[in-house]
C-alpha cells in the first residue's frame, strides 16, 4: 500500500472551508478524514464554537471536535487583501464550502459565480438552514430550531406526549454535514465526466427530513403522522424496551424467524401460535395485547439473563449504555469507533471515529490546527499550487452505474436508492419471502407493501432467492462479475458459503466496490450478534438524552442509526469510485449502525473528555429533565440568541427582552447581555426558562417567533412532520414529489436531499414485487431460460420466478411519471 493510499481515498484533493459552528465544519472534517487537505478559513473574530461551553484547556470542545483533520488560517474576508487571498486560495481548491447566511457570500464577493471565474472546476457547496429560496431562506437556523421546524421533536417522547426535543445538541447539524459531504462527493464524481465543477446546495431542512426517512415515507405514502411512542416503533412489533427484574432490555423482531426465536427465548411458544400475532401487521394491530402478555415475563428475571436467552435464539437485543460504559467496551475499542486525539495545546480529547473502514485507502482522525496556525504556510504556497487537470467527455460515473443490493431494511437500501436517483441501475436481491421491511406497517393504500419499503426501493429491479441459496450461485456470481458496487449486510462467512466471498469476488471482479453493513462492526465480541435500530440507539447512549433516568426508556422516533449509515455508505461508494478512477481497483468498505451513531456523537464525546467545567448541555444534558421547549399562549417554541461570531456574539437580545416586557432581565446578573447563556442550549437556559415563560404566556407562538427574528434571534414553532411538509418553505424547495403507480394512484416521495447546478437527480420507477425482474436480469447476464428454471425448481429462486423471458423483454420496463 502506497503512502497516498494510506491517506484516504480523497488524498490529493483540496478543500477551502469558510464555514462556522457545526454543520459546515463537520462537512469539512468528514472530507478531511477521507484524505482531502482541508483548509479552514476563520474570521479575525473567530469561529463562535471556540467559546461554546464546555472548554478544555480554554478551547471550546465543539471547535476541537468539528475541526479535526484541517489546517487553519485567519483571513478578514471583508478587506480587499483578505478577499484577494481567498480567491487565490479558491483557485487552488477542488471544493469550496460555506454556510454563512444567504446573501453574505455575494456581499463578500465569494459567491459561486465569483469563485467559478477563477476556478471553473470548483465544486462549491453552500450549506443553509432552510434552503436558498423560499420565505425563510434568509433566516438563521440551528440544530434545535430544525428539530422544531421539521417535526423531528414531535416524534419523540412518552406515549401521549406532544413532543420532546432531543437533548443531544448538534445532531441535525451533523446530519446536515453528512448529507453535504455526500452531495459534494457526487459533484466531484460528475466533474470526472464533464471536467467542470458546479454549485451544490444542502439545507438543514432537507437533511432533517432525510434522517427521518422512514417516518416521512410513512407520512407521505400512508398518511401516518409521526407521534411520540416511548421506546416503540410504529411499524414493527415487538420492537421496544422491556423492564426486567433490574433494568431494561431492548428487543426487536424484524421477521418471522426472529419472532419465533423471541417466543422461544421468553419460554412462551404459545404466542407463536396465537392468531392475533400470526404476522407482523397483526402484531402491530394487537401490540397492546402482546405487550400485556410478555411484560410480566420480562420482570421475573434480570436483563442480562434475557439478553443471553434472546441472543442464543437469534433475536436482536441489547442494553443501554452511557459514555463511561461504552467508551471502553471492547466492541467500540476493537472497531475504532472512538478516536482519542492528542492536541498540542488542549490535551487529549475523544471524538467519533471514522464511520467507514476502507480496505485499500484507510482513513484516520487527526488533531485540528490552532486558529491561524497555517497562515504563513498556506499563503506562501498559493502561487506554486496547481490543480491537476481533469479530463472531461467520458461516460458518466453515476449514470449507468451497476449496483447489486443484497440488503434488507433501511441502511443499505437507502444508499442504493440515492445511487438510483443519480442514474445507477440497482438490482435488489431479496431472500425467500422478501425484504422484511415489505411487511412493516403502515402500507401504501390498497397494497401489501409498506410505505417505507416503497420509497426506499422505488426504481430498483428485484431478484428473489429461494430457500436453497447455494443453488443460485451462478446467478449471484454473474451479477457481481459485471457490477460496480455490491451493497450487503451479510457476513463474509455467509457470502463465502454462497460462492461470493472475498476470494471469489476478487477473482470475478477486482474493480468491485463492496459496502458491508453490520449492526456492531466486524471485530469484537458482538460481531456475530444480531442488532437493530433500537438496540444501536441504546448502546450508543442516545436513549439517555430523552426522558428521565429511572423511567421507561424513550427512543428517537426517527430511525437515525439506519438512515445515518445509509448516508455514510453512499459517501463511501462515491469516495471509492473516485479512488478507483485513479488506481483502477475496487475495495471493501465496512460500516455499522453503532459506528455511525458514535461518529455523529463527536460533539458530546468531546465535551465529556476532560472539560474545564461541568457546564452546559453538551456536558450534562443526559441528566437534564425532558426538554419541551418554551411555553407561549398556544404552542411551544424554541428560540436562541447570541450569534455565532466572536466571544461577544451579536446584539439583539436586549431589545427583544424590552419589547416583551422583560427589561428587568437586563439588570439580572444571571443573564448575560447577549442571550447566549439563557436561550437555546445556553449553559443556564434550563434553569432560567421560567423567567421567559411568564412573559411568553401573553403571546401566540407565531407572533413571538416574529418578534424574536426581528431582533436577530432565531426561533421556530414545534411543528408536526405533516405541518413541516406542508409549510411554504418546504414547498418552495419542491422536496416532496408525486409518482404515478401502475394503478394510476399518486404516491408522494422525496427528491435527492441536495440541489445541483448541473447534476440532475431523477425520481424513477416504483418499488418492485419480489423477483419481478429475475428473468429479465438473468437474460441480460446471458443465463438461459433452462438454467433459470432449473435454479427455481431446485429452490434457488423464488418470487415471480423466471417466466416467458421473451415476453418480459418485449414488454416496456415499468416507469413512473414525476409530477
Amino acid at each position: 500500500m502506497t503512502q497516498e493510499q494510506k491517506q484516504g481515498p480523497l488524498a490529493g484533493m483540496r478543500v477551502m472551508d469558510v464555514s462556522i459552528m457545526a454543520a459546515g465544519p463537520w462537512t469539512g472534517a468528514l472530507l478531511g478524514m477521507l484524505g482531502a487537505e482541508v483548509i479552514k478559513v476563520e474570521p479575525p473574530a473567530g469561529d463562535g464554537t471556540r467559546w461554546v461551553l464546555p472548554t478544555q484547556r480554554g478551547m471550546g470542545t465543539n471547535f476541537i471536535a468539528m475541526n479535526v483533520n484541517k489546517k487553519d488560517i485567519v483571513l478578514d474576508l471583508k478587506s480587499a487583501e483578505g478577499r484577494a487571498h481567498a480567491l487565490q486560495l479558491a483557485a487552488t481548491c477542488d471544493v469550496f464550502l460555506q454556510n454563512l447566511r444567504v446573501g453574505v457570500m455575494e456581499r463578500l464577493g465569494l459567491d459561486y459565480e465569483s469563485v467559478r471565474r477563477v476556478n471553473p472546476r470548483i465544486v462549491y457547496c453552500s450549506v443553509s438552514g432552510f434552503g436558498e429560496t423560499g420565505p425563510l431562506a434568509k433566516d438563521g437556523c440551528a440544530d434545535p430550531i430544525m428539530q422544531a421546524f421539521s417535526g423531528f421533536a414531535r416524534a419523540n417522547g412518552a406515549p401521549g406526549d406532544t413532543l420532546e426535543a432531543f437533548r443531544f445538541t448538534g445532531f441535525i447539524d451533523l446530519t446536515t454535514a453528512a448529507v453535504a459531504a455526500e452531495a459534494i462527493l457526487a459533484g466531484l464524481l460528475e466533474r470526472e465526466t464533464t471536467g467542470e465543477g458546479q454549485s451544490v446546495g444542502v439545507s438543514m431542512l432537507e437533511a432533517a427530513l432525510e434522517i427521518q426517512f422512514t417516518r416521512i415515507a410513512e407520512l407521505l405514502g400512508a398518511g401516518l403522522v409521526p407521534i411520540p411512542r416511548g421506546s416503540e416503533s410504529p411499524g414493527i412489533v415487538p420492537d421496544r424496551a422491556f423492564q426486567a427484574l433490574d433494568h431494561e432490555v431492548f428487543v426487536t423482531a424484524h421477521n418471522e424467524a426472529e419472532w419465533a426465536g423471541f417466543c422461544r427465548a421468553i419460554e412462551r411458544s404459545d404466542l407463536a401460535q396465537d392468531p392475533r400475532f400470526a404476522n407482523n401487521r397483526l402484531r402491530v394491530e394487537h401490540r397492546g395485547a402482546l405487550h400485556a402478555e410478555v411484560k410480566a415475563v420480562f420482570r421475573a428475571r434480570p436483563a442480562i439473563w434475557w439478553l443471553r436467552a434472546l441472543q442464543r435464539h437469534g433475536v436482536p437485543s441489547g442494553l443501554a449504555y452511557n459514555f463511561e460504559t461504552f467508551r471502553y467496551h471492547r466492541q467500540v475499542v476493537e472497531n475504532d469507533m472512538i478516536a482519542r486525539v492528542a492536541t498540542r495545546d488542549w490535551g487529549e480529547i475523544s471524538v467519533g471515529g471514522v464511520p467507514w473502514h476502507f480496505s485499500q485507502s484507510p482513513c484516520t482522525v487527526r488533531a485540528p490546527a490552532r486558529p491561524g496556525e497555517n497562515n504563513e504556510e498556506v499563503l506562501a504556497q498559493l502561487a506554486a499550487h496547481r490543480l491537476p487537470a481533469t479530463e472531461g467527455g467520458g461516460s458518466s460515473m453515476l449514470r449507468g452505474l451497476r449496483v447489486v443490493e443484497f440488503a434488507e431494511g433501511v441502511a443499505g437500501p437507502l444508499a442504493g436508492l440515492r445511487l438510483s436517483d443519480l442514474g445507477a441501475d440497482v438490482v435488489k436481491i431479496e431472500p425467500a419471502g422478501g425484504d422484511w421491511l415489505r411487511r412493516a406497517a403502515p402500507s401504501i393504500s390498497g397494497t401489501e407493501m409498506s410505505a417505507a419499503f416503497f420509497e426506499l426501493n422505488r426504481g430498483k429491479r428485484s431478484i428473489a432467492l429461494g430457500p436453497e441459496l447455494r443453488v443460485a450461485q451462478p446467478l449471484l456470481q454473474k451479477l457481481l462479475e459485471t457490477a460496480d458496487v455490491f451493497i450487503t449486510e451479510h457476513s463474509e462467512e455467509g457470502l463465502a458459503a454462497l460462492g461470493i466471498g472475498e476470494i471469489e469476488r476478487d477473482a470475478l471482479n477486482p474493480r468491485l466496490i463492496v459496502i458491508s453493513i453490520s449492526p456492531w462492526g466486524e471485530r469484537g465480541p458482538l460481531r456475530k450478534n444480531k442488532g437493530s435500530e433500537l438496540t444501536a440507539q441504546a448502546m450508543a447512549g442516545y436513549t439517555r438524552y430523552l426522558g428521565r433516568h429511572g423511567e421507561p426508556a424513550r427512543r428517537l422516533g426517527a430511525d437515525v442509526a439506519s438512515a445515518a449509515t445509509g448516508i455514510f455508505a453512499c459517501q463511501a461508494i462515491f469516495a471509492a469510485l473516485l479512488w478507483r478512477k485513479r488506481n483502477g481497483k475496487g475495495q471493501r468498505i465496512s460500516l455499522s449502525l453503532l459506528n455511525s451513531l458514535l461518529a455523529m456523537k463527536s460533539i458530546h464525546l468531546a465535551a465529556q473528555s476532560d472539560p474545564d467545567c461541568y457546564s452546559g448541555p453538551r456536558a450534562g444534558a443526559a441528566n437534564y429533565p425532558p426538554d419541551l421547549g418554551w411555553k407561549t399562549a398556544d404552542q411551544r417554541i424554541y428560540f436562541i440568541f447570541g450569534g455565532s461570531v466572536g466571544a461577544e456574539g451579536r446584539p439583539g437580545w436586549a431589545r427583544f427582552v424590552e419589547e416583551v416586557g422583560l427589561s428587568h432581565l437586563l439588570d439580572d446578573e444571571r443573564f448575560d447581555k447577549t442571550g447566549r447563556n439563557s436561550t437555546g442550549h445556553g449553559v443556564d437556559a434550563h434553569e432560567l426558562k421560567s423567567e421567559y415563560e411568564r412573559a411568553f404566556a401573553q403571546y401566540p407562538a407565531e407572533q413571538l417567533v416574529a418578534i424574536i427574528k426581528k431582533y436577530t434571534g432565531s426561533a421556530a414553532v414545534y411543528q408536526r412532520a405533516d405541518e413541516g411538509i406542508e409549510h411554504q418553505q418546504t414547498q418552495a424547495l419542491n422536496i416532496a414529489r408525486s409518482v404515478s403507480c401502475d394503478e394510476g394512484a399518486q404516491v408522494k416521495v422525496r427528491a435527492f436531499p441536495a440541489r445541483f447546478s448541473k447534476l440532475s437527480p431523477q425520481i424513477k420507477g416504483v418499488a418492485p414485487q419480489p423477483g419481478e425482474h429475475t428473468a429479465m436480469v438473468g437474460a441480460e447476464l446471458g443465463l438461459t431460460v433452462d438454467l433459470l428454471e432449473s435454479m427455481r425448481a431446485r429452490g434457488g429462486l423464488g418470487g415471480a420466478g423466471p417466466t416467458a423471458i421473451s415476453a418480459l423483454l418485449s414488454a416496456e420496463t415499468k416507469s413512473s411519471t414525476v409530477v
